[in-house]
């Protein structure tokens, strides 16, 4: 296949040398990711006191969607390995889900801070209706979450139906590089658009959320520690799963979103800038463990249940080595 036109160029070095490195990488990460986040699901599902609290559903959906986005990587690792200017197909469906899932991800950190902060700032009960506390009730937990899935799909519908899907100009299976200004702004207000509103909406949550804290400090010690203790532990991990993903994230928004603008970079520098943020979700499930003491406290019960069996064994081993034998 010959491309006569200069704008897709960039193709003969996007399946060169530094793809195949990628996708290497890529696999290696994604299966990290995807063992790490099923265990975190399971460990979950599986414990009925982390199934009782509405918060922990939205870092299950969370993980869920990590999971799918690291799916979604595997494609375009294969994409990577096996397209080429002849199969081009393979990229442009890996680049759909690979999108699509990460603006499902991108979501979930601000559902998670306006959730606790609606849900603390209810212990002592107010009057009055609150907005607020109707989409983040209990009951609405797993309808929100699903809305969100959906509606991160229908936000992709213009690119989808413009066949925008294929090689990003910064390296991975996305966006191929856009030809009109339109499709570019559809792009940035689908895509762009909720990475930006996401990170500002936890920012501004997180910051109320540590206000409201500091100002019931004495009542809340007082009558519910445990709930401030938990709160406090769910919003370190929000910030570091937002922070993180704004560093790293940062050099592949900046990429795609100013393809039509911004100078080419050789494919090798732009898939070292982004490959860092596929470690984002790898380390998600595990901050989430380390950090949250009803997690935590559920996997050292895991630990120590897998050692005490293995302590057993090898103790009455010992011993029968021990025991003399007896000789006929």
């Amino acid at each position: 296949m010959m491309l006569n036109d200069t704008t897709f160029d960039y193709l003969y070095e996007f399946y060169g040398n530094s793809a195949k490195g990628l996708a290497i990488f890529e696999l290696t990460i994604s299966l990290f990711t995807i063992i790490s986040n099923i265990f975190f699901i399971t460990l979950t599902l599986t414990t009925p006191s982390l199934r009782k609290n509405s918060t922990n559903w939205f870092l299950l959906g969370f993980s869920i969607s990590d999971s799918l986005h690291s799916l979604a990587h595997f494609g375009d690792a294969y994409a990577l390995w096996y397209g080429s200017l002849e199969n081009r197909r393979l990229c442009a469906v890996a680049g759909m889900f690979v999108v699509s899932t990460v603006t499902g991800s991108f979501g979930f950190p601000a559902l998670i801070a306006a959730e606790r902060y609606y849900k603390i700032n209810t212990i002592p009960q107010s009057t009055g209706f609150s907005i607020g506390r109707a989409i983040f009730a209990d009951r609405a937990v797993i309808p929100l979450m699903v809305v969100w899935f959906f509606l991160s799909i229908v936000l992709n519908l213009p690119l989808l139906l413009n066949d925008a899907w294929g090689e990003d100009p910064s390296g991975f299976c996305g966006a191929k590089r856009f030809t009109s200004v339109p499709l570019l702004l559809s792009y940035e207000l689908s895509v762009m658009l909720v990475f930006a509103v996401s990170m500002t909406v936890t920012a501004i949550y997180y910051y109320r959320l540590v206000a409201w804290l500091k100002q019931h400090q004495a009542s809340l010690l007082q009558s519910s520690n445990e709930t401030v203790d938990y709160t406090s532990s769910v919003m370190r991990v929000v910030k570091i799963v937002t922070l993180v993903p704004l560093i790293v994230a940062t050099p592949c928004v900046i990429l795609s979103a100013g393809q039509m603008i911004l100078p080419q970079l050789p494919m090798w520098i732009n898939r070292l800038l982004i490959s860092p943020f596929l470690l984002s979700s790898a380390a998600n499930p595990w901050l989430t463990i380390g950090l949250v003491r009803q997690f935590r406290v559920r996997f050292l019960e895991l630990v120590s249940k897998a050692k005490n069996p293995v302590t057993k064994s090898i103790v009455e081993l010992h011993n029968r080595s021990n025991t003399p034998v007896r000789r006929i």
